[in-house]
């Protein structure tokens, strides 16, 4: 999933960024006026991510699904442990910046998979 643009080399302009966005204080949930802003972080720390992939497939999916992926998320952390979603970026900023490529395509998987149970969950009540 990931090549090695995002686990194998050193992206100046990139590993500060998601270190900005993963690092906003969302230790709680927030408050009003605050949903707004860690939305536009997490946003940013996902298209981070996905425009350091390498990936064609992975990029051209986020661009075509940008808008609904914005909704699905403001959702999301609306109602989830802001707490587990940063622990979940922070482990995968780490790989990344231990240049892991294997262990961060791994840490992804579960983020995304969260992501998956979550929506399937709320589906279907």
């Amino acid at each position: 999933m990931l090549r090695s643009k995002a686990g194998g080399r050193n992206h100046h302009s990139g590993t500060p960024g998601l270190s900005v966005h993963l690092h906003w204080p969302c230790r709680r949930s927030p408050g009003p006026g605050k949903c707004a802003e860690l939305l536009n972080h997490n946003t940013n720390f996902h298209e981070l991510i996905v425009s350091l992939c390498g990936n064609s497939f992975i990029q051209n999916f986020h661009d075509i699904n940008r808008n609904l992926i914005i909704l699905s998320r403001s959702n999301e952390l609306f109602h989830r442990s802001d707490a587990d979603y940063s622990s979940e970026h922070r482990q995968i900023l780490e790989a990344l910046r231990s240049h892991d490529g294997s262990l961060a395509e791994s840490r992804m998987r579960v983020h995304i998979q969260n992501d998956l149970d979550y929506y399937l969950e709320h589906v279907n009540k």
